[in-house]
């Protein structure tokens, strides 16, 4: 064999190598323990639902979008919170901002007086802490939710891309959501169930493919927040696509 064919074959590997290291969804049909979703529970959720990600929150910077938030919340009338993934900036910031107190957490995006079911989903590894201490509901990486008669899967998207750098620029520079629908794909997801992620930051929804993406809440390594989410409507079974900070209405002392 010449010098010239081996290193043709050698960097063959090292490319394909990369491809499934980078992309572990790709090794979900020759090991289906990757795959999240054959561990993930199911839940049942009764009332409208909002869908967030990627708030990046960090200890020493308070989280500047509370009223914009609970104004959301109030007029969608929400009654359940899943937050999809990467809610902190780090596992030190975790520790920092959750404290010992059990209401830490509703305190910083200032939802504490606001009833509200909130589920978190795990996130990144260097972002989500594995065991935090709080009184959310923590669902671990992946969740199916079942809500009048619709199914959907909440999972951040880590194995999509492991460096969501990666998966930003294939959706916004290659084809929306494409990531998102791949990942479905090689997860056998049914074509009936929603898939909704966070991970690339950047926000959409395809109602053909049934996937959407909650967007970013901090602007992150040149990658600007977009500050949305997604909301699904119980009594008409849809999702949409909403920006949150546009909730904020200027009160009567502004006008």
């Amino acid at each position: 064999m010449s010098e010239f064919v081996v290193i043709i074959s050698l960097a063959i590997i090292a490319i394909i190598a990369v491809l499934f290291f980078e992309f572990r969804f790709l090794l979900y049909p020759f090991s289906s323990n990757l795959n999240p979703l054959t561990s993930a529970k199911r839940y049942e959720l009764t009332g409208n639902t909002l869908f967030i990600s990627d708030l990046h929150l960090r200890a020493k910077a308070p989280f500047q979008f509370t009223q914009e938030l609970r104004s959301c919340i109030n007029e969608e009338e929400i009654a359940n919170l899943v937050i999809d993934g990467d809610l902190f900036d780090s596992p030190e910031d975790a520790e920092r901002i959750l404290g010992t107190e059990s209401n830490g957490l509703l305190e910083y995006l200032g939802l504490r007086n606001i009833h509200l079911n909130t589920y978190w989903i795990l996130g990144s590894p260097p972002h989500d802490p594995r065991n935090p201490n709080t009184h959310l509901h923590v669902l671990e990486n992946c969740a199916v939710f079942a809500c009048e008669g619709l199914s959907i899967i909440a999972y951040h998207g880590h194995d999509m891309s492991m460096k969501g750098g990666i998966a930003h620029a294939i959706d916004r520079f290659v084809s929306p959501l494409l990531m998102e629908k791949l990942w479905k794909r090689f997860a056998r997801v049914s074509v009936d169930s929603w898939v909704v992620f966070g991970h690339s930051h950047i926000p959409g929804l395809d109602t053909n493919a049934r996937v959407a993406n909650c967007g970013a809440w901090a602007t992150y390594r040149l990658v600007h927040a977009t500050r949305t989410g997604i909301v699904l409507k119980a009594s008409s079974h849809t999702l949409r696509l909403i920006t949150i900070t546009s909730y904020l209405r200027p009160s009567t002392n502004d006008l």
